[in-house]
C-alpha cells in the first residue's frame, strides 16, 4: 500500500519572505524529488502517489536528510535520528519561515488512520543500527501486509558484578574474605591440636608397651622368689577372712535351729490350743521366730508399754516412783504410768510409732469386765521381745521378778531368768523372760491361748533348754 506523505516545516528568519517549494519523496528508495519529476531520479519508481510540500526561505541552512525515511536530522548527525540508517554526505536544505516563533512539523497522511499500519520494532543488528521490519511493497500501488506482531519475552536479568568503585559492595566483598580467613584459622587450629593430642597418645602407647616387659620380668622372679620362701608354709587367713569366719560361727551360736524349734512348738499348736514363741539377743537379732510369733494374741501381764512410753512421753526413768510396775506387776501404778503417758490413746500412738505394730490397749490393767466385753490388750510374740530388748538398753530388766519355777518351768543350772507372768485374761498364759548367764542375755517370750497352764510350763522349760544348750554352753 503506497502512502502519501507531507511534510510542512516552517522555519523562522528574520528579514526573508516565505516561499512555498513543493518536493517529492520516494517511497521505495527514500530519495527527494523536484516537484515536477514524474519518475525517481534514484530507483526509477514512479512518484505520483507522493507529495512533500515545505516550505522554502529565502535562506537556506544545511541540514541531513535521511534517504531512507526522509527525515530531517541535525547537520552534525551521521545516522538517521528515526530509522538509524547512515545519512548521505551531502546535506539536503530546509526554509525557514519568520512568521511563526517556534519550528513545527506536520506529518499527516492521506489516507485514513485505520489504514496505516504499525511499524514493527527494529531488530538489533551487529552495528548497533537497526533496520525496519515492515516489507517493501513489489510496487507502489500494491497494498501491504500488516505483520503480525509478536511482543518479545523478556530476557534474563544478567547478574550483575561488584562494582569495585561501589564502597557497599567493596564492604561486603572484604566481609565475606574476612569470614573466609576467620574459618581457616580455626580449621587450622583444630587440626594442630588433633595432631599433638595423637602424638601424646602415641608416645604413651610406645613407653607402656617398652615398660611392660620390664614390669612382667619383675613381678615373675619376685612371685617366685616368695614361692620358693613359702614353699612347706600352711597358707595363712587374711584379716577380712577371719574376720568374716569369726562372724559367721558367732551367728551360727547365736540362732537356734528352726526345724528343731518349730518340732517342740507345734506339738501345742495341734486342736484347740495355740502358741507363739520369739527368741532375741540383746541386740535385737532374731534368734527364732515361730510361725505365729507376728500374729496378734492376748497380752496377759504385758506390763512394758506404759513404763518405756513413759521414757519418751514425759522424759526420764519411771523408776522413782512406779518401779512396783515392774517388780511386782502393781495395776494401779501401771495404771498412773498411763495417765502420766497421756492416756491410752498416747500410748497407742506410741506404740505405732515405734512400730509394735501387734499391740494395742484397749482397757486399764485389772479391768476384767472392759476385757469381757471385747476391749483386750493385744501383742505378738515379736513385739513384746522387741520391748525386752529395749528394756535391757534401760537397765530395768532387773526389776523382772517373778518366779517361773514356781509355775514348774525348768530353769537350766546356772541359768538367771527374770520374768514376768501374764494370766487370768480370757484363757491367756503368757512369759517375758529375760535369761542371763552373768554376761550374755538373751530374751524368750511365750504366750498361749487355749492351753492349760501345765501345758504353758512344759512348753516354756522346753524352749529354755534349747536356748540355754544352744547359745550359751555351745556357745561360750
Amino acid at each position: 500500500m503506497a502512502f502519501k506523505f507531507v511534510l510542512l516545516r516552517h522555519v523562522q528568519d528574520e528579514g526573508t519572505e516565505n516561499k512555498g517549494l513543493m518536493m517529492k519523496h520516494c517511497m521505495i528508495c527514500g530519495r527527494w524529488n523536484e516537484d515536477d519529476d514524474k519518475f525517481c531520479t534514484g530507483c526509477g519508481s514512479s512518484l505520483a502517489q507522493s507529495e512533500v510540500s515545505i516550505p522554502q526561505p529565502s535562506g537556506e541552512t544545511n541540514v541531513r536528510v535521511c534517504s531512507s525515511c526522509g527525515a530531517v536530522n541535525e547537520l552534525s548527525s551521521r545516522f538517521c535520528t528515526a530509522c538509524g540508517k547512515p545519512l548521505d554526505a551531502d546535506p539536503g536544505t530546509v526554509t525557514r519561515s519568520s512568521d511563526h516563533d517556534a519550528a513545527q512539523t506536520s506529518v499527516m497522511s492521506a489516507f485514513p488512520m485505520s489504514a496505516v499500519p504499525l511499524p514493527s520494532a527494529p531488530a538489533p543488528i551487529a552495528g548497533g543500527a537497526t533496520t525496519s521490519s515492515v516489507p517493501a511493497p513489489a510496487s507502489p500501488t500494491q497494498p501491504i501486509q500488516i505483520p503480525v506482531l509478536t511482543p518479545p519475552r523478556p530476557a534474563a536479568p544478567t547478574p550483575v558484578s561488584a562494582d569495585p568503585d561501589d564502597p557497599a559492595a567493596m564492604s561486603s566483598t572484604n566481609t565475606e574474605a574476612k569470614n573466609r580467613r576467620f574459618v581457616l584459622i580455626i580449621v587450622a587450629v583444630v587440626v594442630a591440636i588433633a595432631l599433638v593430642i595423637s602424638g601424646v597418645l602415641v608416645w604413651r602407647s610406645n613407653n607402656s608397651k617398652d615398660s611392660q616387659p620390664q614390669t612382667a620380668t619383675v613381678t615373675s622372679s619376685a612371685t617366685a622368689n616368695s614361692d620358693k620362701k613359702n614353699a612347706g608354709k600352711k597358707p595363712e587367713k587374711s584379716p577380712a577372712a577371719k574376720a568374716s569366719g569369726s562372724a559367721s560361727s558367732d551367728t551360727a551360736s547365736r540362732v537356734l535351729d528352726k526345724q528343731v524349734m518349730d518340732a517342740i512348738v507345734d506339738t501345742y499348736n495341734s486342736g484347740s490350743g495355740s502358741a507363739a514363741v520369739s527368741v532375741m539377743t540383746s541386740d535385737n537379732l532374731k534368734s527364732y521366730s515361730s510361725d505365729n510369733a507376728s500374729y496378734s494374741m492376748s497380752a496377759a501381764g504385758l506390763y512394758l508399754p506404759p513404763w518405756l512410753a513413759y521414757y519418751d512421753v514425759v522424759g526420764g526413768s519411771p523408776a522413782g516412783g512406779y518401779q512396783s510396775v515392774l517388780s511386782s506387776m502393781d495395776n494401779g501404778k501401771a495404771n498412773e504410768l498411763i495417765d502420766r503417758d497421756g492416756g491410752m490413746d498416747m500410748l497407742n500412738s506410741w506404740l505405732n510409732a515405734h512400730d509394735y505394730d501387734e499391740t494395742r490397749f484397749g482397757h486399764l490393767y485389772g479391768d476384767v469386765n472392759a476385757s469381757e466385753n471385747g476391749y483386750d490388750n493385744t501383742t505378738s510374740s515379736d513385739d513384746a521381745a522387741k520391748m525386752l530388748t529395749q528394756l535391757i538398753t534401760k537397765g530395768d530388766d532387773g526389776l523382772l521378778n517373778y518366779n517361773v519355777a514356781s509355775d514348774g518351768v525348768v530353769v537350766p543350772d546356772g541359768a538367771t531368768v527374770h520374768a514376768h507372768r501374764g494370766m487370768g485374761v480370757g484363757d491367756a498364759y503368757d512369759y517375758y523372760m529375760v535369761v542371763s548367764n552373768g554376761s550374755k542375755k538373751v530374751v524368750v517370750v511365750v504366750l498361749t491361748e487355749g492351753q492349760a497352764k501345765e501345758q504353758a510350763a512344759s512348753l516354756t522349760s522346753n524352749v529354755l533348754k534349747q536356748v540355754w544348750q544352744k547359745m550359751f554352753v555351745s556357745g561360750k
